[in-house]
């Protein structure tokens, strides 16, 4: 048996912003990102697109990952969709 490698974490922070009111975030160079799940709510974050892009591709879409939220909180959850502007990519 082969020991499991830690679970990566990304930090995260809450935000108030949905829809279009989002755009300033991304121009700050901050990613929207969105947790859900079936009879949860959704809670709305912002996330450093490099770090996403980077545990995504190595943790692959099978991995939980850490989103740490406050400092003893944090919120496990799987990458279901990354989306990238092809125009910014």
């Amino acid at each position: 048996m082969t020991a499991q490698s830690a679970t990566p974490t990304l930090p995260a922070s809450r935000r108030a912003e949905t829809g279009r009111k989002v755009k300033p975030l991304r121009t700050e160079g901050l990613m929207p990102a969105i947790i859900y799940g079936h009879k949860k709510e959704s809670v709305a974050l912002t996330v450093n697109p490099t770090a996403i892009t980077t545990i995504s591709t190595e943790a692959g879409s099978s991995t939980l990952i850490a989103l740490q939220v406050t400092h003893n909180a944090s919120i496990h959850d799987l990458v279901n969709d990354h989306q990238l502007n092809p125009l910014h990519a």
